[in-house]
């Protein structure tokens, strides 16, 4: 079959936003607008992709998600209009690295 437009996907990604909004789903609101940002990003429709994804960042923010909030500095700065990434203790960059790189140790021996 041929691919939705850009309005029709627009359209139904709006739909799951709103129903994470009217239900208070706040992190469900964020999940879905990350989501749609990708959706936008692997189709080529910018405009859109950074729509979502500003969204997505800040209801993340507002919801406490560090993890999340980092990792969309940090993959998708470029999109988010992010002029200066707020301060943030040491340690939740620290875990969130951590948690990203291959561990060096091997098992066994």
């Amino acid at each position: 079959g041929k691919g939705l437009s850009a309005m029709k996907a627009q359209e139904l990604w709006n739909e799951a936003v709103e129903a994470a909004v009217k239900s208070g789903n706040t992190n469900l609101e964020a999940f879905a607008c990350e989501r749609a940002g990708m959706h936008f990003l692997r189709t080529g429709v910018e405009g859109f992709c950074a729509d979502y994804m500003i969204r997505s960042h800040k209801v993340y923010d507002q919801c406490q998600y560090i993890a999340k909030v980092i990792d969309l500095e940090t993959n998708h700065g470029d999109l988010l209009n992010i002029t200066q990434k707020r301060a943030r203790p040491a340690s939740a960059y620290n875990q969130m690295n951590a948690s990203l790189k291959p561990s060096d140790k091997q098992i066994g021996g």
